[in-house]
């Protein structure tokens, strides 16, 4: 899997999309996720150049949706792992 797209969407969210191809005809596997900007912890330092600066916010909005996306699943194996093992 990787990472085919992302994408600021309207000022107010990233979305992304992961694909075993980057054809998505050819894809069999893939998923989309969508965060809005609020729930993020954007770290984007500015500067003098407005398209850097903007430039720059994209990337870091880019990071912090990955970022986010990764705890989020990291904790959702460590809950399910937890279930299976007090199941056994």
């Amino acid at each position: 899997m990787e990472l085919v797209a992302t994408t600021v969407v309207s000022e107010t969210a990233v979305h992304a999309r992961f694909s075993d191809q980057s054809d998505l005809v050819a894809a069999t596997h893939w998923f989309e996720f969508e965060i809005p900007l609020a729930d993020l912890d954007i770290v984007a330092f500015r500067t003098t150049h407005p398209r850097k600066s903007e430039a720059r916010f994209i990337n870091a909005a880019k990071l912090a949706a990955l970022r986010h996306l990764y705890k989020m699943i990291g904790a959702e194996i460590v809950r399910l792992q937890g279930e299976i093992r007090s199941d056994g």
